[in-house]
């Protein structure tokens, strides 16, 4: 196992995060408002896993080994990879900002649902893309050790950032979302 085993690993949680987000969008683009707590449970894991978690592994430390190999961080594509975290992080906010206000404003279940789809969409696309671009380029500049290096680095970094028993506990509640 190294780095980039493992976030392929967690992609494949996000992308299941991403179905439960199509669920609630398709609740609202029927004109119900989702169970507040379902919505709550599928963005912390979103905010807490894919973000804080996921992307800061990839920015903190991946990123960094790759420009330390030559890869440019200002151009090409980790800085796209990096622009769409950022894109996906206000995505995000509209979304939450949406379900807190769609007791009080009519347009708000329309617009959690049309922020919920360009999430879905940039962050489908994002995670092909890092799979079957950027992780090979990586692969192919990255020896076996230094990848494996890697993954001890991302897994230190990450229990700075999210304890090993929010992270699963995260992922129980959002498996038991529509369940």
């Amino acid at each position: 196992m190294n780095i980039l085993d493992e976030l392929v690993e967690e992609h494949e949680k996000i992308l299941y995060s991403l179905r439960k987000l199509t669920a609630l969008a398709d609740l609202a683009d029927a004109g119900k408002a989702p169970d507040d707590a379902f919505v709550d449970v599928v963005l912390q894991f979103i905010r807490r896993f894919a973000d804080a978690c996921h992307h800061a592994k990839e920015e903190e430390v991946l990123f960094p080994a790759m420009a330390d190999k030559g890869f440019p961080s200002d151009d090409g594509p980790i800085a796209v990879m990096l622009e769409e975290h950022d894109i996906g992080r206000e995505l995000v906010r509209k979304i939450q900002l949406a379900r807190s206000n769609w007791d009080k404003d009519p347009q708000a279940l329309r617009d959690f649902s049309v922020h919920c789809r360009q999430f879905i969409d940039l962050l489908s696309n994002h995670i092909s893309k890092e799979n079957n671009i950027l992780f090979p380029m990586a692969r192919q500049h990255l020896s076996d050790h230094e990848a494996a290096s890697l993954l001890v680095q991302a897994q230190q970094y990450e229990t700075t950032v999210i304890p090993p028993s929010e992270k699963s506990e995260l992922w129980k509640k959002l498996s038991e979302v529509l369940e």
